[in-house]
């Protein structure tokens, strides 16, 4: 199924339900950054002086920006006018 399929076909509450599912549990390649991240930082906060401020996770990932993350707020507001379009049109053809 190519994307464009997929999100004709996907209703706009789903979308949001997978967007929040993945700020809970990360998946994909940011999903494997963090796993690793979070293994390497309590891996070095094991062997480190006391005077040593604690490793994070964010220590040990790439830094580079995210226009998915970087637009939560923005994306989160079209999908929610969108689910109310399609709610709209149901409504009208119902």
């Amino acid at each position: 199924m190519t994307r464009e399929k997929m999100m004709a076909s996907m209703p706009a509450s789903e979308f949001l339900e997978w967007r929040v599912l993945e700020k809970l549990e990360p998946y994909g390649e940011y999903g494997e950054y963090r796993r690793h991240g979070q293994i390497m930082a309590l891996l070095m906060n094991m062997f480190k002086d006391k005077d040593t401020p604690s490793y994070t996770p964010d220590d040990f990932m790439p830094q580079f920006e995210d226009p998915v993350r970087k637009s939560d707020q923005e994306i989160d507001t079209v999908m929610m006018a969108i689910q109310r379009m399609q709610e709209i049109q149901l409504a009208n053809n119902g």
